[in-house]
């Protein structure tokens, strides 16, 4: 009976006690719609700096690669599209770097395109044997390399000088999604993940579905993948409302309960639920100051984690369509995410009228970064119920 009235207490005295709290954080103010956004669904997004000033690449099934140049102060966002690219096939990646745009997409190759260069025609830099679906450009490998992925199940580091990849690596199964984060790059199957030094081109694989002498901590595929700010292990997300948390320690050395020597576990929560129903993780984005990651759902909700303290920060209000991607700018003072339909219910639940949008929000210090909270007498309790029967108060589950 005393677990069950402190369970009372955490379930409804704490939520009414925080509900004007996250309602004041689910507002829409310092949002900003780009014009003139893609006709079909939108694949992916991301950032780059250009001569100081901030870029955000686009790249769509409507087989068009968008360059828009974005400028802000404060809350006060403004954007235009400045250049257009076409392909010959709809896009499923693309990125910036240094004022080069790369995309890549169903036609099975990787183009590369100087935006210096007006009317200048995109340049096919990169093959594959079934469409590529992930492209980003590293530039702290040993060499400058542009690293794809694709459905073939191949990673392909490329110069972008020369008809053959440099060096090449065999997944055993399509790729799903890819993070780079200097000279880190982790690519993400339906069951695995890889991590590749891109220095030295030593690579490890890691089963997260079905990993040996372990108990799982997911359960579905793989959907996509995030980085560490600081390259210690990587987030990923999947098909049936899940994260998991992993640090490459803890992975390695296979201690009790994925434990690494500091004592951070692995550990997996439910996210991107509405009651019974369950949606996707489409994307995987962490803040480049505060560590501190976005995920975005098929639910039309976009929220911030801390994984350290396993928190919840803040959850954006629902944008009525599936949220398909979404970046941090270099920075992290600008969030851009697409509101375009993912088709993860099938055709029967498009709405052609609501279109394909992306919208740009500014990001502050109190929505991204965590503080901690002054503990209550509530609170106090709550943790000692917890301590008890494994129940955690933010919704936090491990290897559940």
């Amino acid at each position: 009976l005393k677990l069950q009235f402190l369970y009372f207490i955490e379930h409804h005295l704490l939520r009414t006690m925080y509900s004007s709290y996250y309602n004041s954080l689910s507002t829409n103010k310092a949002t900003y719609e780009c014009p003139e956004p893609p006709t079909e669904t939108i694949s992916s997004l991301g950032w780059s700096n250009v001569a100081g000033k901030d870029v955000l690449i686009c790249g769509s099934w409507d087989k068009t690669c968008r360059i828009y140049d974005v400028q802000h102060q404060g809350a006060n966002i403004q954007a235009n599209r400045v250049l257009q690219y076409t392909n010959d096939l709809p896009i499923l990646d693309c990125c910036l770097s240094e004022g080069v745009a790369f995309f890549s997409g169903c036609c099975q190759t990787a183009k590369m395109v100087s935006l210096s260069s007006q009317g200048a025609t995109p340049q096919v830099v990169a093959q594959h044997d079934l469409p590529v679906n992930c492209v980003r450009f590293a530039s702290q490998a040993a060499q400058p390399v542009l690293v794809t992925a694709g459905w073939d199940g191949k990673v392909k580091m490329w110069d972008c000088k020369q008809p053959n990849p440099v060096n090449q690596i065999d997944l055993g199964a399509p790729a799903v999604d890819m993070d780079i984060t200097e000279d880190m790059a982790t690519i993400a199957t339906a069951t695995d993940v890889t991590v590749i030094n891109l220095r030295s081109m030593a690579h490890q694989k890691y089963n997260l579905i079905n990993p040996q002498n372990d108990r799982p901590v997911l359960f579905e595929q793989i959907r996509c993948i995030g980085n560490f700010i600081d390259k210690t292990g990587f987030v990923v997300g999947s098909i049936e409302g899940r994260i998991g948390v992993f640090w490459l320690d803890a992975l390695n050395n296979r201690r009790p309960s994925y434990q690494t020597s500091n004592q951070k576990a692995i550990y997996s929560f439910k996210c991107h639920r509405q009651d019974k129903d369950i949606f996707s993780l489409n994307n995987v984005s962490f803040h480049p100051r505060y560590g501190t990651f976005a995920t975005c759902g098929s639910n039309g909700e976009i929220t911030l984690w801390c994984k350290d303290n396993k928190s919840k920060l803040k959850q954006f209000n629902n944008q009525g369509n599936p949220i398909s991607c979404g970046a941090f700018s270099l920075t992290g003072d600008l969030y851009a995410y697409a509101v375009s339909y993912d088709w993860s219910k099938g055709p029967a639940h498009s709405n052609p009228t609501y279109g394909h949008r992306i919208r740009i929000k500014a990001v502050t210090e109190d929505m991204a970064k965590f503080k901690q909270r002054p503990k209550t007498s509530a609170t106090t309790a709550t943790a000692t119920a917890s301590s008890r029967t494994g129940y955690t108060p933010s919704g936090l589950y491990r290897y559940r």
